[in-house]
This record gives C-alpha cells, sequence and structure tokens, in this order.
C-alpha cells in the first residue's frame, strides 16, 4: 500500500507537469501567431478550407433605391444577406455589432456596411461571436451605395463576407487581442484583412432606370 502511493505521487507530478508544459506551448504557438502576422495583418487561425466552403453559402437579395431615414439626403439599396450553415455543426463566426469591416464588394464603384446609425439600432459597435445552427440561416441587413463622386449606372456586383471562425473558445484571448488591433491606415482592424476566409454571394443587378 504504501508503495502505491509513493509510486503514485511521481506519476501525478509528471501529469500535472506534462499537461501545464502542452497548454503553454499551446499557448506559445497562438502568440507565434500573432508576431508572424504583425507585418501583413493576416492571422491564419481556423481558415477556410476548399472543403469548409462548401458548409456555408451567402445569397444576397437586393431591393429598390431607397431614401435613407438617417439622412434625408441620402439614398442607399437595401441589400439582405443571408448565410447558410450547410454543415451538421454549429458555426461560430466573428462580426460587430454594427460595423463594415467583414463586408466588401466585387465593384469598385460600390460600398456595401451595416447600418451604424441609432436609428437602425445601433448605438454600441463591439466584436462579438455570431452563432448559426447546422442546417440553420441568419439573416444581415446591409446597405449598398455608390462612392462618393461616382455617378449611379447600372451595374453588377456580389457581396463578399469574410467568415472569421471560432472553433475553440480558449482562442479568445488571441481574437480580441490581435483582431480588435486599430490599425493606422483609417484604424481599419486586422479582422477586415483576413481575405483568405472571404466567401462570396450570388450576382445581383443594379438598373438606375
Amino acid at each position: 500500500m504504501l508503495k502505491l502511493k509513493i509510486l503514485t505521487v511521481p506519476i501525478l507530478f509528471v501529469s500535472m507537469f506534462w499537461m501545464g508544459f502542452t497548454f503553454k506551448s499551446h499557448q506559445s504557438q497562438k502568440v507565434s501567431k500573432l508576431h508572424n502576422a504583425a507585418d501583413t495583418g493576416i492571422l491564419h487561425l481556423n481558415d477556410l478550407t476548399k472543403s469548409d466552403r462548401a458548409k456555408y453559402s451567402l445569397t444576397i437579395i437586393l431591393a429598390k433605391l431607397t431614401k435613407d431615414p438617417c439622412g434625408p439626403n441620402n439614398y442607399f439599396y437595401p441589400v439582405t444577406a443571408i448565410l447558410k450553415n450547410n454543415s451538421k455543426d454549429t458555426l461560430t463566426y466573428l462580426d460587430y455589432t454594427c460595423s463594415h469591416f467583414i463586408w466588401e464588394t466585387d465593384n469598385q464603384l460600390l460600398w456595401a456596411y451595416q447600418p451604424t446609425d441609432e436609428c437602425y439600432g445601433c448605438n454600441a459597435n463591439f466584436m462579438t461571436h455570431f452563432i448559426v445552427l447546422p442546417g440553420k440561416s441568419k439573416t444581415i441587413f446591409l446597405h449598398a451605395i455608390f462612392r462618393k463622386n461616382i455617378k449611379p449606372a447600372q451595374t453588377n456586383f456580389r457581396v463578399g463576407m469574410i467568415l472569421q471562425r471560432v472553433i475553440n473558445f480558449s482562442d479568445d484571448r488571441v481574437y480580441f487581442r490581435y483582431f480588435q488591433a486599430p490599425q493606422s491606415d483609417n484604424r481599419l482592424d486586422h479582422l477586415s484583412k483576413q481575405k483568405q476566409n472571404l466567401i462570396w454571394s450570388n450576382f445581383v443587378s443594379i438598373h438606375t432606370n
């Protein structure tokens, strides 16, 4: 019985040491990713693979030109974006409560964004997790406008979404430490630079007549 106790203590100590070493090693890998991404602004964490892309789809529906109630002199095209989770696993991804950072178009004439004015129900902008259950979808309401000094014209476009997944919630320290770091280029954050995780919608057409 005494021998068993004597043997148990060293085994327990070694086990705890190994667990601590594994945790520290895992954490150091995350820190290493931060340092490696410092120059490019790209953090390869949970990147989408080719097979991953088949699991998610983005569909947009374009409405007619609308007068902006928050800016009487402004007009926009309402865009309904539907993110569908076609996988058997819950999708958890990062976005802001109201911001344009993860959204873009493939048309240089246009800009897509989430409305941030208080009259649209958004008076606090911060990063958080969003969840889409297996086989379910999430609807996001966007605005599409022609860029400043661009004359509205008939054109086609699609919307891109940076789908930065959260697979392991223990990565939160990395996500929130890195992705929210403001940059010198108009204070855009790192999340907007994860182009390797862009998924694209269908094409829609704007008719100005």
